[in-house]
């Protein structure tokens, strides 16, 4: 599943995202998520999370122009 939001794409690797009003997170029973890693790039910066149900989140962002890192 994807989501798109603006600059940020979010996908998983299990098709359970879910959007809630404190962002979007893995939609298992009790999700707990942990960064696997971080890449910091010119033009855009991505995390990946592990949820504890096996579920691998992807977040990209795209920068804005002027946007440093």
């Amino acid at each position: 599943m994807t989501i798109e939001k603006g600059d940020m794409t979010v996908s998983d690797t299990k098709d359970n995202l879910i959007e809630t009003k404190d962002g979007i997170t893995c939609g298992c029973e009790n999700p707990s998520l942990k960064m696997t890693y971080h890449i910091d790039g010119i033009d855009f910066y991505s995390y990946q999370n592990k949820c504890q149900c096996g579920n691998i989140i992807n977040v990209n962002y795209k920068r804005k122009n002027g946007e440093c890192w």
